[in-house]
Order: structure tokens, then sequence, then C-alpha cells
């Protein structure tokens, strides 16, 4: 009888020193998220053809824009993201 007590309490200290260790990896996670969050989006502008008033073309060339959204608006997308990934 006492060897199951003492069976169960150490099985119980395994459990709950594993789930603390877990947990703290989470807050890691969490503070990476929200760092990219807090970043500027950098998007590429494809290149496209503007027609002149002659009717002559001029090929405009691409670009790297940087957009400052605000940290709402990025976890919707970052919500969207992570709910398409779970579909697949």
């Amino acid at each position: 009888m006492k060897i199951k007590f003492t069976l169960c309490q150490l099985m119980m200290a395994v459990l709950l020193s594993s789930s603390l260790s877990y947990g703290q990896n989470n807050k890691n996670e969490t503070t990476k998220i929200v760092q990219k969050l807090n970043t500027p989006v950098k998007t590429w502008k494809n290149g496209y053809w503007k027609i002149q008033n002659n009717g002559s073309r001029v090929w405009k060339k691409g670009y790297w824009r940087f957009e400052e959204k605000t940290f709402q608006e990025k976890s919707k997308l970052l919500r969207k993201k992570m709910a398409q990934k779970n579909k697949t």
C-alpha cells in the first residue's frame, strides 16, 4: 500500500513538472508572435505597363512597399492565416 502511494506521488510530481516546463515554452512563442506583429509589413508590388497619352506603353518596375499596420489589423491577418493552416 505504501509503495502505491509513493508511486502515485512520484507520477503526480512528474506530470506537474512537465506541465510547468511546457508552459514556459508557450510564453516565449507568444512574445515572438507579438514582436512579429509589431514589425512593419514589407510587401512587393509587381511591375505594370503604364499607358501614356499618345498610346505608347512604358514599363514601371516593381518595388518594395513598407506599410505600418495597427496591432489589431495584423492580429486579424494572423488569425486568418492560422485558421487556413488548421483546415488543411
